[in-house]
């Protein structure tokens, strides 16, 4: 979480699994949010380094996550901190 004058400001939420991949753990990040305010003063670079942070200490080599097309300023700090994948996500809805 990030806070700034005891308000919560932002949040990154990981989680660690298996993979038949590979032997160590898998650090999947499924929420990156920031409230408007911080937006484009570092709080998002921060929550992701946070989340490398915490992958290294488990153990994880790699860091993963989806996010929508259409979210231009996600894909903007994303571009900066990895590698986009040329995968295709499918869902199934029970």
């Amino acid at each position: 979480m990030a806070e700034t004058g005891g308000r919560i400001v932002g949040l990154v939420h990981c989680v660690f699994h298996g993979s038949t991949h590979r032997l160590q753990p898998v650090c999947s990040q499924q929420d990156l949010f920031t409230d408007e305010f911080p937006r484009r003063r570092g709080v998002g670079r921060l929550l992701i380094e946070a989340a490398y942070d915490r992958a290294r200490q488990a153990g994880s080599p790699r860091v993963t996550w989806h996010m929508q097309e259409g979210n231009a300023r996600g894909i903007s700090l994303y571009d900066k901190l990895a590698q986009g994948a040329d995968l295709i996500v499918y869902t199934a809805e029970q």
